[in-house]
């Protein structure tokens, strides 16, 4: 079982907004521009739901309510080596590959020499994912996990684009300035 409940839907639904207040308007919660701030959405799942491998083009604040999940991360640096599908793919900015297969995995030289590290979430802690990290999830409980989405970020997108998965329209964004100084100094 695997249910998500996006911030838009606990908004129209009276018993969500009623029984988790968090979803009402209000002050920005961990936005750096609360115009691009995309609610929070929550997720609710059963031991060993995995989430295949994929980058998000926002900063990711995750939390975890209950349970544990496990989370493997690369930097936007390997974006060439993890057989992504291409921009235009209903499942473009994840991996063709089926992570969960260890056998394909070690067969794989390229992802087999990836840089990663890993990190388990637990009840009561948050994880700040970067944009455009991947990140590979397995639940190791039941668990409910809350994330918000928010601000846009050039630190990394070089990586992405050279990837063929992002189009670049950098006008778009408004952290420029700051972004332009930090592009290359992943």
């Amino acid at each position: 079982l695997y249910l998500t409940i996006s911030a838009g839907e606990g908004l129209r639904t009276p018993w969500i907004r009623k029984a988790l207040p968090f979803f009402s308007p209000g002050d920005p919660f961990f936005s750096v521009d609360s115009s691009e701030f995309l609610g929070i959405n929550c997720r609710f799942g059963m031991k060993g739901v995995i989430a295949a491998p994929h980058y998000d083009g926002k900063r990711n604040f995750i939390a975890m309510v209950r349970g544990r999940k496990r989370y493997v991360l690369l930097p936007p640096s390997e974006c060439s080596r993890l057989d992504l599908y291409p921009r235009g793919h209903p499942s473009a900015r994840h991996a063709s590959l089926n992570w969960a297969d260890a056998e394909k995995v070690g067969e794989n030289s390229k992802l087999y020499h990836a840089q990663a590290t890993e990190v388990v979430v637990s009840m009561g802690e948050i994880l700040y994912l970067p944009s455009y990290w991947f990140h590979y999830i397995i639940s190791q409980d039941a668990s409910i996990q809350c994330n918000a989405r928010s601000g846009d970020s050039l630190i990394g997108r070089n990586h992405i684009t050279a990837c063929g998965l992002y189009k670049d329209e950098s006008s778009k964004s408004n952290l420029r300035g700051f972004n332009k100084r930090h592009e290359d100094g992943d």
